[in-house]
């Protein structure tokens, strides 16, 4: 009985990592996407403003 505990606690860890490996890689994927709109909002003010 105690070893099927320890067999669906190693699956929850399993689980709960590759859905955090997951949201790292679609985060990794989207960051440049958000610093290049950044990017181009800022480069679109004058340049006072930019320096805010």
């Amino acid at each position: 009985m105690q070893e099927e505990q320890k067999v669906k606690k190693g699956k929850n860890a399993i689980t709960f990592y590759i859905i955090f490996f997951f949201v790292m890689i679609a985060f990794i994927a989207i960051a440049p996407f958000i610093a290049i709109d950044n990017v181009k909002h800022k480069t679109s003010l004058p340049p006072k403003e930019r320096i805010k």
